[in-house]
């Protein structure tokens, strides 16, 4: 007999011999304790007809709250009865029982459950990526005194794998899977151990969504090999080896290059001077960018003026070079943040030329870095459904010394996961809660998804 169906048998017989004119109530155990009637009642058929109609639920109970309950009630006077299989790990808070009350405490169980559970299920990275290997790793929990050896299934996507865990008595394992997906969208699978005497935390189940790398499109008229061009220094902080890069697919092209395939299909659009675009190319990068895609343009040289996309409607104009000997520092705008960056991480760069620029009043939420003297360094704009991001900075060993600091990489990787700044909607919100129902007035703790000691 299952131990919820015990307890209800029990709790009900006590119940049914009580001696005419007594006075009870049940309390249901859960995370809040609940009792069947508001007050003691000698209306015992009551309480007793909701309690056998009763089903456990998988909230972990607090016996604590319930004693504190059925003390309240009882006033200091009466017997409880606890049915419960008193599972350490749920009853390990309760130092003591209540004084002035007679408690019973009715064991519904005798002997250890024979039982394994998997309690825990991760997908590691949390955001996997088609085509790039991933691991799916679950702990198993061993409920009985006695070692054991399991076998942890998993089926997910097309394929079923299998692997063997030893467990020590009432210890844990780890059970890995290393898998690769082999196309983005959402897959719905499981890990399971063969069935025992409690079969409901036998069974994680999975639901993964995976991603299709980011395709990342640099287009710079620079050689390659050119050590002094920004698109070399930019390459090498997105994708310093395919090894290092995860989930970003990389391809560079010259302005003469670029063909409709690759600006249809990009997720980014990365442009470093020296760049000149046609009026087919910037039209299609108008559009993809309003339908969602993020376009970066790297804002140094004589052609940057060129990479405003003036349709996306940038957030200042340039105007003429600013040369500093010393050079300038920038500092980050108030209010904005930037991933896990802060103002200390740019205050000891110097920058030796800048565009200078005015951004408007009405624009000045755009900005995450700007010069002393109020020109914009790095701005984030909405542009339809996709981002602009103008990067007012040099990226030459002439122009400074930002690409040479380990901050340069991680400032690009957050270009490409930071949002531009829009307005909030306000989203309903909702509390809900869920009873575990137990024991009989009782304070009872039957959960299905716990382990049992």
């Amino acid at each position: 007999m299952p131990l919820f169906a015990r307890a209800q048998a029990e709790a009900a017989e006590v119940l049914r011999a009580l001696p005419s004119g007594s006075e009870a109530v049940v309390i249901l155990e859960g995370a809040t304790p609940r009792s069947l009637l508001p007050a003691l009642s000698e209306n015992i058929p009551a309480p007793h007809d909701i309690l056998v109609k009763n089903q456990p639920t998988f909230e972990n109970g607090d016996p604590a709250a319930a004693l504190t309950l059925a003390v309240k009630m009882f006033n200091g006077n009466g017997t409880i009865y606890i049915f419960s299989d008193f599972q350490k790990s749920n009853w390990e808070p309760v130092r003591e029982l209540p004084g002035g009350l007679a408690c019973r405490l009715r064991p519904v169980t005798t002997e250890a459950v024979d039982n394994v559970a998997i309690t825990a299920a991760r997908m590691v990275p949390a955001a996997p990526v088609a085509g790039e290997p991933a691991e799916i790793s679950c702990t198993v929990f061993n409920c009985s005194p006695k070692p054991r050896e399991e076998t942890v299934r998993l089926e997910l996507c097309e394929f079923t794998r299998e692997t063997r865990v030893t467990l020590p008595p009432f210890g844990t394992a780890a059970a890995a899977f290393n898998v690769t997906f082999p196309r983005a969208g959402c897959f719905a699978g499981k890990v399971s151990l063969a069935p025992d005497n409690l079969s409901e935390d036998n069974t994680r189940y999975l639901a993964v969504n995976v991603s299709k790398a980011l395709e990342i499109v640099l287009v710079s008229d620079a050689d390659e090999a050119d050590w002094q061009s920004p698109a070399y220094y930019i390459s090498r902080a997105l994708v310093p080896s395919p090894q290092a890069a995860p989930g970003i697919n990389l391809v560079r092209r010259r302005s003469a290059d670029l063909d409709r395939g690759i600006l249809e299909t990009a997720d980014v659009f990365c442009f470093a001077a020296p760049v000149t675009l046609s009026g087919e190319a910037m039209e299609i990068v108008t559009r993809r960018v309003n339908e969602g895609a993020r376009l970066i343009s790297f804002l140094d040289g004589p052609t940057a003026p060129t990479l405003m996309f003036p349709a996306l409607n940038p957030p200042f104009q340039l105007l003429n070079t600013v040369a500093s000997q010393n050079g300038d520092s920038v500092t980050l705008s108030i209010g904005r943040s930037f991933g896990e960056l802060d103002a200390s991480d740019f205050s000891a760069l110097r920058f030796h030329r800048h565009f200078q620029n005015h951004p408007p009043d009405s624009r000045a939420g755009d900005t995450l870095l700007s010069f002393p003297d109020g020109s914009a360094a790095l701005t984030i704009s909405p542009a339809g459904r996709g981002a602009m991001v103008l990067v007012n900075l040099p990226l030459t060993p002439d122009g400074g010394d930002f690409i040479g600091n380990p901050i340069f990489s991680a400032t690009l990787h957050e270009l490409l996961r930071a949002r531009a700044a829009r307005p909030k909607a306000s989203l309903p919100t909702s509390v809900s809660g869920f009873r575990c129902c137990n024991g009989c007035w009782v304070v009872a703790n039957f959960c299905p998804a716990r382990t049992w000691r």
